[in-house]
């Protein structure tokens, strides 16, 4: 979800139903950055938080999340070649409602910086989780997220993530041609009528719809399968695709198929 949404009586509407516990709130304010910033390292990503602590903490959990489920997700591995933060100021890409974003291609996106790799993330200079938390309860009680949970929309990015670094494995000096064509490849009205009802009206966008149903399906699945108490999976994330209909799950084959 590249789109922020209105933050205007943002802590009337705070809720604590859907991941973002008190503790995490407590310990975001103390949160090193550098812990982070060494964990990351440790699985070759490069991160600048910009002393971010939220957004920190948040791809820190993230991260090991994901390593808690490399056994169940081993067929898409998630590696990221940086994650940052970054200020609106410092933006390169002209586009006024840009959030939070991964680059399918290597490129400039920060003034005084050098281009970044494939599959890098960025993430916006938010205030705190309860911004996050926020983003994600709003834009699901509006129908267009698939997740209320706090963390959905840093997972949804490093979906993105895993999503461009299959295309390069799969195509390598290809894989941008591919990525171009990609871009405009949508879906039907019958089946974005099966997607809106199952992930959300964002994923029915017809720009780069495959990245977005890709990311969304699995932001889903693990954003269900986490326990409030400390956002680690209790059960199977892909258990959840047991109770969706054929036509989505033919949708998902095509989405893998790329």
């Amino acid at each position: 979800m590249k789109t922020m949404l209105s933050t205007q009586n943002q802590s009337a509407r705070l809720s604590f139903s859907a991941g973002l516990n008190r503790k995490l709130s407590v310990i975001q304010h103390t949160f090193d950055c550098n812990n982070a910033v060494s964990y990351l390292k440790k699985y070759n990503i490069e991160s600048d938080f910009l002393n971010n602590r939220p957004i920190a903490l948040s791809a820190a959990i993230a991260v090991n999340l994901f390593n808690k489920l490399k056994e169940t997700f081993k067929f898409f591995p998630f590696w990221s070649p940086s994650i940052n933060v970054y200020k609106k100021n410092d933006l390169l890409i002209a586009d006024k409602d840009l959030y939070h974003f991964c680059i399918p291609e290597e490129k400039k996106v920060l003034l005084n910086k050098k281009s970044f790799k494939p599959a890098s993330i960025f993430y916006s200079d938010i205030s705190s989780l309860e911004e996050l938390n926020y983003q994600a309860e709003k834009g699901y009680e509006l129908g267009l997220k698939p997740s209320n949970h706090f963390l959905s929309d840093v997972i949804h990015e490093m979906m993105h993530a895993i999503y461009v670094n299959r295309i390069y494995e799969k195509y390598g000096n290809k894989s941008f041609s591919v990525l171009q064509e990609l871009q405009d490849r949508h879906f039907s009205k019958t089946e974005n009528e099966v997607i809106g009802d199952i992930l959300g009206k964002a994923a029915t966008e017809p720009l780069n719809q495959y990245h977005e149903v890709f990311a969304d399906t699995f932001t889903k699945s693990i954003c269900n399968s986490l326990a409030i108490n400390d956002c680690m999976p209790y059960k199977n994330p892909l258990e959840s695709f047991k109770q969706y209909p054929k036509e989505f799950i033919n949708i998902i084959k095509k989405v893998l198929d790329v």
